[in-house]
């Protein structure tokens, strides 16, 4: 009884569980504000930001498919699976919309890119190099199997490669589709739009100088 009424609990435990609720849901909303602010740091747009954010539940789509299909929904093996999921999915929407932003700009805010399968070429070595690197890391626990004593790592690889699956298909194809499909067409200054259009009139060597001008602005030429 001075145990329970101290720690301001009930008997079935019913307030531990609300306030675990509570502060689970408090760092999922900090993590959240921080990645949103951290990619319009990146990216120079709150519109990117927030497709960069709305599309991480996405990315963890894969993880949390394997949790039901092990039937492992709320074990400590899931949540740290889907843990080094978002994480790792943090840092590829990241750079995903920091590489977007610059493909955004165009003369007069018109944008210049065609919109395909939208920079997955170029995005590649960004996403591939850590994935492959974790996939290879945690394939060997998936799978073995649930061998005794190691049935938390065998879950938690489990949800990870799923993850990484689904994270793959948004970084490379989703997410770059939608920022060139939602995303705001970022205009150039004047000074900057008239000299590229001089330099479609200039002779080869001057074309050079200010291609190279025009590549430091964040102006991608079609040739």
């Amino acid at each position: 009884m001075t145990g329970t009424a101290s720690s301001g609990l009930s008997p079935n435990g019913a307030a531990v569980a609300g306030t675990s609720r509570f502060a689970f849901v408090s760092y999922v909303v900090a993590a959240l504000v921080g990645v949103l602010l951290l990619t319009q740091a990146a990216a120079g747009s709150w519109l990117l930001a927030a497709l960069a954010v709305g599309s991480l539940p996405v990315c963890l789509a894969g993880g949390v498919f394997v949790v039901f299909g092990l039937g492992a929904a709320g074990s400590l093996a899931a949540s740290a699976g889907l843990l080094a999921v978002f994480a790792l999915a943090v840092r590829q929407v990241i750079a995903v919309t920091a590489r977007e932003a610059p493909r955004l700009r165009g003369v007069n805010g018109s944008g210049d890119g065609p919109v395909d399968a939208a920079g997955a070429g170029g995005d590649l070595a960004i996403f591939l190099t850590p994935a492959l690197v974790t996939a290879v890391a945690v394939a060997p626990f998936a799978a073995m199997g649930a061998v005794p004593g190691l049935e938390l790592l065998h879950t938690a690889a489990a949800v990870i490669l799923g993850g990484l699956a689904s994270t793959a298909l948004v970084t490379l194809f989703g997410l770059p589709v939608a920022c060139r499909l939602l995303g705001p067409h970022l205009a150039l200054d004047s000074a900057t739009a008239v000299s590229a259009a001089d330099a479609a009139h200039a002779p080869d060597g001057e074309h050079a100088a200010y291609a190279d001008s025009a590549e430091r602005a964040g102006i991608r030429e079609d040739r």
